[in-house]
């Protein structure tokens, strides 16, 4: 067992062959048993130095295929299309959210707008060979080549919904790290050398790593074994196997050939889960001994890719989506609101910003409690997305305090019916264990165009009416620009104040 007592299953297999190569020698003689064992043993030993080729190769193609993979996600994000237009505020995330990259991906990054000036570097800067107008002149979408032993990445970043770039982003990353990972899965028993390079003319399959547009990455691969791969004993019974007859080879050949690829196949049927894109399987080996350790191995790897997985579709959630409520959180709801204004301000639509708090909610957590907060906080988000249609967006900003984008806004009178249907909702009581709650909220709203034209303003110019709604004495709407309506009856039944 690999942990516990007794013997592995490797060190018996060694002694299984141990005693049958005695054997032979007593009944025959133990040179041609040793000759034997060097022709199944270099047969095995060259199987296996093709199969760690095909390892390694697969190992670089797969981590240049999963950088160009991240490298063209982030020339796709919100983040960075949005960080070209957002002259102002973009000073404040594009260049975080750039060095994350950096320190999850050791990719050095570049951005440059529609013009071709730089706006901001992260890490290494370009080779001095290599100019940023020569990747943004290529008319792919993507541009990948090799610069003083890096390798560069280049694609446009398009304005979404329009397939004109707005700006173009540039990565590059040493080729070293890439090979030092792909020969990490040999170098124990065999020696490795890798060339990388870039070529614009013809090429085969077989030594193809990436290709984008004309120029295609290529891989030149030499696997030799180390010495410490060759059985000792091997080499000292070689020299005398001239002598050894017909028969005593044959068997031989077929008892040491049976014994190497026993105890090799879990080990290279492991080696090709592990460079495989799905990772290792937690199913046992089907092929050759199955050996306690390299199971052991296999489940412990599956386990790790799994959490790993796990934990980022787990970060992913936590940046979009507030866990509480299920709404859009602080910064994605801040993030595409921006968007949303961008498309307003280039098509002349109307939007309408409502910010909404709870009145009296700090009484709840007082007299009964956070958990019965956190219930109330859920039943009345969903309250709120019941009542709004797909367009709009709506976010928790923090505590009790909500926002509402409507996209489009309509009219004064379409936003009061709107908050008073919500204000409607919220006030149905809400079942807290044995207790029922009643609460209600203070509306302020801000129109696009006529009280700000940014969000920031938005948001300032919102978040000033609903502290006014609040002094009115709680359960009130009131815009920017003063008017103000109490939310106990329906909007047809009164008229707006000053």
């Amino acid at each position: 067992m690999f942990l516990g007592s007794g013997k592995s299953t490797i060190e018996k297999s060694i002694r299984i062959g141990i005693v049958a190569i005695s054997f032979l020698a007593v009944v025959s003689m133990a040179t041609v048993g040793g000759k034997l064992a060097a022709d199944a043993s270099k047969s095995t030993l060259q199987d296996l130095t093709d199969i760690s080729r095909e390892a390694v190769f697969a190992r670089l193609r797969k981590n240049v295929t999963l950088h160009v993979r991240e490298f063209q996600e982030m020339a796709n994000s919100t983040v960075l299309a949005t960080s070209l237009t957002d002259t102002v505020g973009r000073e404040g995330y594009v260049a975080p959210f750039l060095e994350q990259r950096t320190r999850a991906t050791y990719m050095s990054f570049s951005l440059y707008d529609y013009r071709g000036r730089l706006l901001i570097t992260v890490g290494e800067k370009l080779p001095s060979a290599l100019s940023a107008s020569k990747v943004i002149s290529e008319e792919s979408k993507l541009y990948i080549s090799m610069d003083s032993g890096r390798i560069i990445i280049g694609s446009p970043i398009l304005f979404i919904g329009d397939n004109l770039p707005i700006g173009y982003l540039i990565g590059n990353i040493p080729a070293s790290n890439l090979i030092d990972d792909a020969i990490l899965i040999v170098d124990r028993f065999f020696n490795a050398d890798v060339e990388l390079r870039a070529t614009n003319s013809s090429f085969t399959d077989q030594n193809l790593i990436y290709r984008a547009g004309t120029t295609a990455l290529i891989a030149s691969i030499s696997i030799s074994p180390s010495s410490s791969l060759v059985p000792e004993v091997v080499r000292k019974f070689s020299i005398f196997g001239i002598i050894a007859s017909t028969f005593i080879l044959l068997l031989s050949f077929f008892v040491a050939r049976i014994i190497a690829r026993l105890i090799s196949a879990p080990i290279v049927n492991l080696t090709k889960e592990v460079v495989s894109p799905v990772g290792p399987t937690i199913l046992p080996s089907k092929q050759g001994l199955v050996l306690e350790e390299v199971e052991f191995l296999r489940n412990a790897l599956h386990r790790a890719f799994e959490q790993r997985r796990a934990a980022i579709e787990q970060l992913e959630t936590a940046v979009r989506i507030d866990s509480l409520t299920g709404c859009l959180s602080r910064v994605n709801f801040e993030l595409e609101a921006r968007l949303a204004l961008e498309l307003a301000l280039r098509f002349e639509a109307d939007l309408a910003l409502v910010y909404l708090d709870l009145d009296k909610f700090k009484q709840i957590n007082d007299e009964y409690g956070h958990d019965a907060g956190d219930e109330v906080l859920r039943a009345i988000s969903a309250r709120i997305r019941s009542r709004l249609r797909q367009t709009d967006l709506f976010g928790r900003r923090g505590g009790d305090e909500f926002v509402i984008l409507l996209q489009p806004a309509g009219t004064k009178e379409d936003i009061s019916y709107l908050v008073w249907e919500i204000s409607q909702s919220i006030k149905i009581p809400i079942d807290v264990g044995v207790t029922s709650l009643t609460i209600s909220a203070s509306f302020g709203v801000a129109l696009f165009w006529e009280d700000a034209d940014s969000l920031d303003g938005l948001l300032t110019s919102a978040d000033r009416a609903m502290y006014e709604a609040k002094k009115l004495g709680r359960n009130h709407l009131v815009f920017a620009d003063g008017l103000a309506m109490c939310l106990k009856g329906p909007p047809w039944e009164q008229s707006m104040v000053q």
